[in-house]
């Protein structure tokens, strides 16, 4: 059997004027909108029956006659329903449909509406199934009928998983609470009240693989596999229309009710997370505002999205390092927390400068160079990889040179092209040093998607830039703790160790909630033991000063004694009779 030629490229006027010889020419097609026909049935057929599917039903076309669909439906022949969804890059999703009986009877094709952060392929791809239900039932409302025997219509989608979604919530009678929580719940709601408001015809949810166009029997696919590969190119093809429209919110599709919006957005996945950034988020934007003299637009400019997937790509403990890292809460040698000495500040890789956070990015140690050099080559091979402009790679390389090798990269702006410019004057403001913070301006990765065609997603490339960065940082922490405590500990290794374990007796001495406390052996006969006991020691002493002088401090703001007081004086009493 081969497939019938269907008349999808002819302009649409003249498809209307074949499928209603009584209605009049329409006007051209307006741009990025449907075309309008003067028959009012078709007017009603095609138009949205509410506002907020108007991107879902962008582009509708008629093949036949309007009314060739229900007169299938009434004399009980097939009719399959195909579709297939496009996700670029850059997250903007189209989509295309077609119902189909012994020939196409309605074709369309539409924009996913929605925040591009929140776009996937399986929100994108139950969009299309809902724009289906939504049409077919805009369409029987318009043709009320009673039939003799339920007509059955089968809606093909290769997407597995939304098939097992749609069944899931179908069958939980009533929804639980913890599903109406789920991610893209809100689609889901939808698709399954636009089934049960059609209870005249049974819709029939079917799954078909998808890409068969690119296996060996090509030759010999079913009509609903071709019918697919058809709406999966209409959909790419689509694909310029959205990215030349302006991106639209997330609908507020009415059976989510009730509907969460945080800031003006409409909240459709993460739902709990997006409730505990909501209460942090504005205190912590305000004190990186403060933190790196940033106005209210340098945050916003700043790619969060990048950042969070680059914390992703990496196991939890390596993530809280990496946390304090970003916060300058790294425990270095002569960072602004730290409990050293003043005389053991040095940092431990080239014993030459206090290991502040820029002695950190800027140590010339050998160790560190090699890897140095090693972080550049990663980052020219992750940009050759995927063709980017070499321009992006000296932008980004002279930045963090600026830091690192403290190269002056002020007077370099003149030295780039014109379209690189604002790309420039965005990272500068929010700081350079700032690259390895993570902190890169969102210009950066708009310039990677558009000047890719949208083959490449910025903002994943810079979030796998980050990580590559960030890698470079957990060696330099590593092989900084290596140095500070080396496998075979030399005499220099106890030397570095002997003024912290000075310093610990000496703030015992100091602190009057540690009377009583105080170690039993002397300095001298601490140093005396192994490197490991000496680090043990210091480790579990200046843990256990911490937690006395906190509660010293806590009692003297309540008010009351250590409770180790009371036990003492029960002790000193000599009369054992009861109270």
């Amino acid at each position: 059997m081969t497939l019938p030629i269907l008349p999808w490229h002819q302009d649409t006027t003249q498809l209307q004027q074949k499928s209603n010889s009584d209605t009049s020419d329409s006007d051209s097609e307006a741009k990025y909108a449907n075309s309008t026909p003067k028959n009012p049935i078709l007017n009603r057929l095609m138009d949205p029956p509410t506002s907020w599917d108007k991107e879902l039903w962008h582009h509708i076309t008629c093949h036949l006659r309007h009314n060739d669909l229900n007169h299938q439906l009434i004399t009980g022949q097939p009719i399959i329903a195909c579709s297939n969804a496009a996700v670029d890059t850059a997250n903007f999703s189209t989509f295309s449909w077609i119902i189909y009986s012994h020939q196409a009877l309605w074709q369309g094709k539409g924009v996913v509406p929605g925040l591009v952060d929140d776009m996937y392929s399986g929100r994108s791809e139950a969009f299309r199934v809902l724009t289906i239900l939504q049409f077919l039932k805009n369409y029987l409302a318009n043709y009320p009928n009673t039939y003799q025997q339920s007509p059955t219509i089968n809606i093909y989608c290769d997407n597995q998983g939304v098939l097992d979604r749609v069944g899931k919530t179908l069958a939980m009678k009533p929804i639980q609470s913890g599903l109406t929580m789920t991610d893209d719940y809100d689609v889901y709601a939808e698709i399954c009240s636009a089934i049960l408001d059609m209870p005249l015809i049974t819709t029939r949810l079917t799954h078909i693989k998808g890409h068969q166009d690119k296996g060996p029997h090509q030759k010999h696919l079913s009509l609903p596999a071709r019918l697919n590969i058809e709406c999966n190119k209409r959909a790419t093809d689509y694909l310029p229309i959205a990215r030349r429209m302006k991106p639209q919110p997330n609908l507020m599709l009415p059976h989510r009710y009730p509907h969460l919006a945080i800031n003006g957005h409409t909240i459709v996945r993460d739902l709990q997370t997006s409730l505990c950034n909501a209460v942090s988020t504005q205190d912590y934007r305000a004190y990186m505002c403060k933190k790196h003299k940033w106005t209210s637009k340098d945050c916003n400019n700043v790619n969060w999205q990048s950042l969070k997937l680059a914390l992703r790509q990496f196991k939890r403990n390596d993530q809280q390092r990496l946390q304090k890292f970003l916060h300058d809460w790294l425990p270095l040698q002569a960072s602004e927390h730290s409990t050293q000495p003043a005389g053991d500040r040095l940092c431990p890789t080239c014993h030459m400068t206090p290991e502040t956070f820029w002695h950190f990015l800027e140590c010339q140690h050998p160790s560190r160079e090699t890897a140095y050099r090693q972080l550049q080559n990663d980052i020219r091979k992750q940009h050759e990889s995927n063709r980017i402009d070499p321009h992006m790679l000296q932008l980004l390389w002279q930045g963090l040179n600026l830091t690192c090798q403290q190269y002056p990269i002020d007077d370099q702006l003149a030295t780039y092209p014109a379209e690189f410019h604002q790309l420039y004057i965005d990272q500068s403001r929010l700081g350079w040093e700032q690259l390895y913070y993570g902190q890169i301006s969102t210009s950066w990765a708009h310039y990677i998607n558009h000047s890719s065609q949208y083959k490449i997603n910025g903002t994943v490339f810079y979030s796998q830039l980050m990580a590559t960065i960030w890698r470079y940082i957990l060696s330099s922490w590593t092989t900084c703790n290596a140095a500070l405590h080396p496998a075979q500990p030399t005499q220099r290794t106890v030397l570095s160790l002997t003024p912290q374990v000075l310093h610990l007796f000496r703030i015992v001495a100091k602190e009057p909630a540690l009377h009583g406390h105080e170690p039993t052996a002397t300095p001298d006969q601490i140093l005396q033991q192994p490197v490991c006991y000496i680090q043990n020691f210091l480790n579990t002493g200046f843990r256990q000063f911490q937690t006395h002088a906190t509660a010293a401090r806590t009692r003297a703001i309540n008010h009351t004694r250590d409770i180790q007081s009371y036990f003492n004086q029960l002790l000193d009493n000599k009369d054992d009779r009861p109270p």
